[in-house]
């Protein structure tokens, strides 16, 4: 209502300067309304009120007095009195102001008299011809009240539970954001403002999991926090980087944090256990002289996802990405209108299993004002059209953020319901199977060196073996090697983890094809050899059909790492080993061993690998790794590997 506010502003003080005419009579009126004019570009809206209403006294039949009174009303949320005051308006003269047609339609929209909506607006759009913006923002809404009408019908589960005195306080809670492992809930939260008495500022609180409860938030301190507004965060999967907003920072604020507009994104990195660096802004090519906020951060690491107000979008705010490449960041690439439209989308989140986005939108065909949606990434790479998360989850009210846990069951969002621990409440639901995302789990734990366990900083890359395609890359910290991986179930995956410093690479093997074993994190802990005569590293993603020496095209993958580091280390030999379980005839598996080992010799050499750097040998089942009395045993056994010869 605010824009169409400022439209009747603007009419009214021309005919205040006498440059139009009113339509009432009453000198006496007149002055009252331009009194009430007055009060309201002071911004005093209760004066502004009072002197509306004596203008209607002196002059029952006073369409401005109605219509600028109504516009009031409906600014100060008081609905039904600013209904009553269009409709008298209206009926007087539907023609004076025609705008006002559409701010009653609007009404009738979010008081749900869905029929009442649709009426006066195609009257409204057939009848006065409005602009281009106003005639869509009437065709919205008429669909909007086709799809209201239905979803109150409809109504999606939804039972809202507030998280609790621990997370929540008797101050506003807000922007949940909680770890891939579930163990860290970071929230935003408002706090007096020590440079005054009345006014609040913004910081992140932490609360960790202990058992099946939360501990109580605490401030994360400095250097995060600081006496100006932070807030709207969001970690990498690993949770060694934050990204996240700082609000109101004009020039250069201490340690650092020079703004650029009216909100900044920033960058944090996490060292050791507890330890932040200090914030830096991303930078001209990210932040603008306007809104840029509410990041998220994508679990291949490689984008950034955020609300920006900036020039070249679609309408008010705009969601955009950013790249992330070996180059540094991309230029932010607006995510089209598809998912962006004249109206405002913030709140994104892309889920961890980087193929589902959420946001909010007051746009898109909804319940009114702002609702949250859900889109999901096609094949192309392009975003398929939103979908309305349903009733009661979107109501006429506006609907802002919400954060979705890694498994997809539970989601979490702000509200100032009654009943709440204070002003704003941070609760959760369980999502409706229509709104879930495809389930994540995690591998999580520290790399070292095998020999003296020292704690490594290593590069991590997790690879689609059915495309081939890169899906992750992350790095364990440098400080105590810790580290953590997002698995979205329902692929394959090959793990290569790979060290400087004079060591052999680690691959692993992940088959999540069924999504329930994405109930289950994986505990990795990953030791790393030194190169050396005699080392064996064993080739998991190296994959041969049943009693077959032909290679599977998912051995791509690992092969050609294979090739990558025997390129990198130039002068190395290695011995290909093959290897069998114990099933079947000993001379046959022999046979079968060193054609596999040979497979593997054959492509390394079409790959330009020099064929004295590679000899080959097949072991059948002499040099067993597991037991073959189990099948997960003989799994084990049946395997490629090599040993550095020189």
């Amino acid at each position: 209502m605010k824009a169409i506010l400022t439209l009747l502003l603007l009419v009214f003080s021309t005919l205040l300067f006498g440059q139009q005419k009113y339509t009432s009579k009453s000198a006496k009126a007149i002055k009252e309304l331009e009194t009430s004019v007055q009060f309201l570009q002071a911004g005093n809206k209760k004066e502004a009120l009072n002197y509306a209403s004596k203008a209607i006294a002196k002059d029952p039949t006073f369409y401005e007095a109605y219509s600028l009174r109504a516009n009031i009303y409906a600014d100060s949320n008081e609905l039904k009195l600013a209904i009553a005051d269009f409709e008298t308006a209206l009926k007087i003269n539907p023609e004076i102001f025609p705008p006002d047609n559409l701010n009653l339609g609007r009404l009738y929209f979010k008081t749900q008299q869905y029929d009442k909506a649709k009426a006066i607006l195609q009257k409204y759009v057939s009848t006065f011809n409005p602009s281009d913006k106003f005639k869509a923002e009437s065709a919205n809404i008429i669909k909007s009240c086709d799809f209201a009408r239905e979803a109150v019908k409809h109504p999606v589960p939804f039972n809202p539970v507030n998280m609790g005195p621990n997370v929540n306080s008797v101050n506003k809670d807000y922007n949940p954001f909680i770890s891939v492992d579930g163990e860290t809930f970071i929230l935003t939260r408002t706090i007096p403002d020590a440079r005054s008495l009345v006014k609040m500022q913004e910081d992140f609180f932490v609360s960790y999991k202990e058992g099946k409860d939360w501990t109580p938030a605490v401030n994360m301190g400095p250097p995060i926090n600081s006496v100006v507004n932070e807030g709207a965060m969001t970690l990498s999967p690993d949770g060694r980087t934050m990204v996240f907003t700082i609000c109101e920072v004009y020039g250069d604020f201490g340690e650092g944090r020079q703004g650029m507009g009216s909100c900044d994104l920033f960058v944090s990195q996490r060292v050791g256990e507890n330890r932040w660096s200090k914030p830096r802004n991303l930078g001209p090519k990210i932040n603008t002289t306007k809104f840029d906020s509410q990041p998220c951060i994508a679990s291949d690491g490689k984008s950034i996802y955020f609300s920006s107000a900036r020039s070249g979008g679609q309408g008010e705010s705009d969601l955009w990405v950013i790249n992330i490449t070996d180059k540094g960041f991309s230029d932010p690439q607006n995510l089209g209108p598809r998912l962006n439209t004249p109206g405002k989308e913030d709140g994104v989140f892309i889920h961890p299993d980087n193929q589902t986005l959420y946001f909010a939108s007051d746009g898109q065909v909804g319940m009114g004002g702002r609702d949250l949606f859900m889109s999901k990434r096609k094949a192309d790479g392009t975003w398929g059209d939103p979908v309305n998360l349903g009733y009661p989850i979107n109501t006429s009210d506006d609907e802002r953020t919400l954060f979705i846990d890694a498994k997809g069951d539970l989601a979490y969002f702000a509200s100032d319901r009654v009943g709440g621990v204070g002003d704003l409440d941070i609760y959760c639901f369980k999502l409706p199977e229509s709104a879930k995302p495809t389930p994540v789990t995690y591998m999580k734990g520290i790399v070292y060196d095998e020999q003296t366990k020292k704690p490594l900083g290593a590069a991590f890359q997790l690879i689609d073996l059915e495309t081939g395609k890169q899906v992750v890359e992350s790095f364990s910290d440098a400080k105590d090697g810790s580290f953590l991986v997002c698995l979205p179930v329902g692929k394959n995956y090959a793990l290569k983890v790979s060290c400087e410093g004079g060591y052999l690479f680690y691959s692993e093997n992940f088959e999540l094809t069924n999504p329930k074993k994405g109930e289950d994190a994986f505990r990795k802990d990953v030791p790393l050899k030194k190169i050396a005569p005699g080392v064996k590293v064993v080739l998991r993603n190296v994959f041969f059909a049943t009693d077959s020496y032909e290679l599977k095209p998912e051995s791509k993958t690992e092969l050609d790492n294979l090739v990558a580091f025997l390129n990198t280390n130039a002068t190395m030999k290695i011995e290909l080993g093959g290897h069998t379980d114990n099933q079947g005839a000993k001379a046959h598996n022999k046979t079968l061993s060193q054609n596999r080992a040979n497979s593997v010799r054959d492509y390394l050499i079409k790959k330009g690998i020099a064929p004295d750097r590679l000899t080959a040998k097949g072991y059948a089942d002499e040099m067993p790794v597991d037991s073959n009395e189990t099948e997960a045993g003989r799994a084990n056994n049946r395997r490629t590997e090599f040993m550095v010869v020189q």
